[in-house]
């Protein structure tokens, strides 16, 4: 289990203090609402779009070709991310969302590591993901390669990624 910096208050001071960070599948029905929310809060909410991201969703989670990873810090959901299988060989990586307070701190690169990890596991050789332009290196560093032209979604410049699986958590460090 890793940590995450916060702030805390002591008294009338304010001060940094690590929190442990847990990496784990979603599992209750309150856990898979929560992430829902945290999904729309970090994704959506800033695009000015619906607060309806998946809503009804839950029982779709119980196909064995979805997986839905959390992270935990003090009971909140701070982080989520989803693999999902497209063919026998080809899964894509979807909804990676890091709260505000919580990213460069490497929880997204752990989600992202831990769904290849569980794509290797499953079979699959190669795992894609549509980037937004200025989260490539991000992905670049985990293994991901651009593939074809820019397109726009939603208005924004996103690139198709693709990384070919070798064995579970050999994705590099961040």
């Amino acid at each position: 289990m890793a940590s995450a910096w916060g702030l805390e208050c002591c008294g009338s001071l304010w001060q940094w203090q690590m929190y442990p960070v847990e990496i784990r599948p979603a599992s209750t029905l309150r856990e898979f609402e929560a992430m829902y929310a945290q999904r729309w809060t970090v994704l959506r909410y800033p695009l000015k779009m619906e607060g309806t991201l998946q809503i009804n969703q839950p029982l779709a989670s119980t196909v064995p070709t979805a997986h839905h990873l959390i992270a935990v810090c003090n009971q909140a959901i701070v982080g989520s991310a989803r693999l999902c299988h497209l063919t026998p060989t080809l899964g894509s990586l979807s909804y990676v969302a890091v709260s505000i307070e919580f990213q460069r701190q490497g929880i997204g690169t752990r989600l992202v590591q831990q769904l290849l990890d569980q794509a290797k596991l499953a079979g699959l050789s190669h795992v894609r993901v549509m980037a937004k332009t200025d989260t490539i290196p991000f992905y670049q560093r985990l293994n991901f390669q651009v593939q074809g032209e820019v397109i726009y979604y939603l208005g924004i410049a996103h690139q198709f990624m693709l990384c070919q699986i070798s064995s579970p958590s050999t994705a590099p460090m961040t």
